[in-house]
């Protein structure tokens, strides 16, 4: 596909927080076919390995995070600017996995933060800001924080760094 995440018809009503879209070669890291207010994206990472970073929303296609924040009004939480626009620093699948070979999740080791990525400590307190449970622990399993410093993305867990 050319991008990372899709969202595709005016029937999506959520509010979108605190993930990761990357894009690779022309894959762009979002696409929503069909913008309405019902749609919210606040304090994602956005980053594309090998191009230019773009989001295109309905018929226009923003170069930069802080033209579509400006242009639609995403990515603000109580009027202030949210999101990233930089490079996630994840790790990478070890050699001995094969591309399509399925491993557990609990055994997976890419795509984890790495030491200094943003992704280790830029995620909303979704409890205090809007009284949600963020359930705890991660896609893997591993504990994540409830409040202090938060991560971003389905694997943020503080296991095996």
């Amino acid at each position: 596909t050319d991008q990372a995440a899709m969202i595709h018809g005016r029937e999506v009503a959520a509010s979108i927080r605190n993930n990761l879209f990357i894009g690779t070669g022309a894959a762009i890291p979002l696409r929503v076919s069909q913008p309405h207010d019902r749609l919210r994206f606040e304090n994602n990472l956005y980053w594309r390995e090998g191009g230019p970073i773009q989001i295109v929303w309905g018929d226009r296609t923003f170069s930069n995070l802080r033209e579509w924040r400006e242009g639609t009004g995403q990515e603000l939480v109580r009027g202030k600017p949210t999101g990233f626009a930089q490079p996630p620093a994840l790790t990478s699948h070890a050699s001995s996995v094969r591309a399509g070979e399925r491993v557990g999740v609990r055994t997976l080791r890419a795509f984890r933060p790495r030491a200094a990525s943003p992704a280790n400590a830029g995620g909303l307190d979704l409890r205090k800001l809007f009284g949600l449970d963020g359930g705890g622990r991660d896609f893997a399993g591993a504990p994540v924080p409830s409040a202090g410093t938060l991560p971003l993305g389905a694997i943020g867990g503080q296991w095996g760094r």
